[in-house]
């Protein structure tokens, strides 16, 4: 705009933005809180990208006592991974349920969480993994059940040893 045509002003400040409602509701119930989608051009600028800011706590089922439970507010390792197993078609006979809930007793009692943000497509195997490591686990299959495996010490042998398994041979050295 201006008097002359060939005026051009490519820089904008965004100082806030502001929403005000009438009626303002205590919930919203299946819903996300906010979401926001800016176009201004193919991507942001360095500069304007890191003046967009956002702190997100996801909303997912949680399990207590052995027991699936209402959807709750949480940064939590193992309710993420869950929640994508579902989504991927899993149920809870395809998931080794006993070994999450102990995962997630361990990790919350060591205060570890997963706040990445997936903005890329990836395999879903690779996106489990990455967020399992945040709690020192990987994702296996045992007994055809889904299960993570975290480093720690185990006091109990899930496999017994003998003298065919300790025996090295030829044929399982290579």
């Amino acid at each position: 705009g201006g008097a002359n045509a060939d005026e051009v002003n490519d820089d904008m400040m965004w100082y806030s933005l502001r929403g005000l409602r009438q009626i303002r509701p205590t919930s919203y119930p299946g819903m996300t809180v906010i979401s926001a989608k800016i176009r201004g051009a193919d991507r942001l600028s360095a500069q304007s990208e890191s003046q967009v800011n956002l702190e997100a706590t996801r909303i997912l089922p949680l399990r207590s006592g052995g027991a699936w439970q209402a959807p709750a507010p949480t940064r939590d390792i193992v309710p993420w991974v869950l929640n994508v197993l579902k989504s991927l078609g899993y149920t809870d006979a395809d998931i080794d349920l006993e070994e999450f809930d102990r995962l997630h007793a361990s990790c919350v009692a060591d205060g570890q969480l997963y706040d990445e943000t997936i903005d890329a497509s990836s395999i879903a195997k690779e996106a489990l993994n990455n967020a399992l490591a945040c709690g020192w686990a990987e994702l296996t299959i045992a007994n055809g059940l889904i299960r993570p495996v975290r480093d720690e010490p185990r006091a109990v042998f899930e496999r017994e040893y003998g003298p065919k398994t300790q025996t090295y041979s030829p044929q399982n050295m290579t």
